[in-house]
């Protein structure tokens, strides 16, 4: 079993942010609402084109809002994300029939994703009864393992 090259920051350009679905539903949106929470779900997904040494993740996101109301506010959100990785033949490997992203890249990649997506929705969420959520930090071995 051969081990993966090093991840250079340097040799990864984020090439392509697109936001593919964003929705809010909030039936509520003309009564005041205490929110007291949020509740979130996150799924990251992982596609590779090795001919041309690019990754795209893609990030779907769920928030629900924690209220008193019978209709919870809920928004959603599906983020791809376009990286152009100079060294990704290093950072590949065959194993099973299936080809294995390093550990390493995959965090580097959803941990630039997320925080991507953290400060979209801090912008996109205001005047929105989602205005006060902030996407939470986690660590980037969670959002791999989703």
């Amino acid at each position: 079993m051969s081990t993966f090259g090093t991840v250079d920051p340097a040799k990864i350009a984020l090439r392509k942010v697109k936001i593919v679905r964003a929705t809010i539903d909030d039936s509520n949106s003309s009564v005041t609402v205490d929110i007291k929470g949020f509740r979130t779900d996150i799924v990251l997904n992982t596609a590779l084109n090795l001919g041309d040494k690019l990754v795209k993740t893609e990030l779907e996101l769920k928030i629900e809002a924690d209220s008193e109301t019978s209709f919870p506010a809920v928004c959603s959100y599906n983020i791809h994300f376009t990286f152009h990785v100079d060294n990704l033949d290093e950072l590949t490997r065959l194993e099973n029939d299936a080809l294995t992203l390093s550990k390493s890249l995959h965090g580097t990649l959803a941990s630039i994703s997320y925080s991507t997506a953290r400060g979209m929705l801090l912008d996109r969420l205001q005047n929105t009864v989602f205005q006060d959520f902030i996407l939470p930090v986690v660590s980037s071995n969670n959002l791999v393992k989703s």
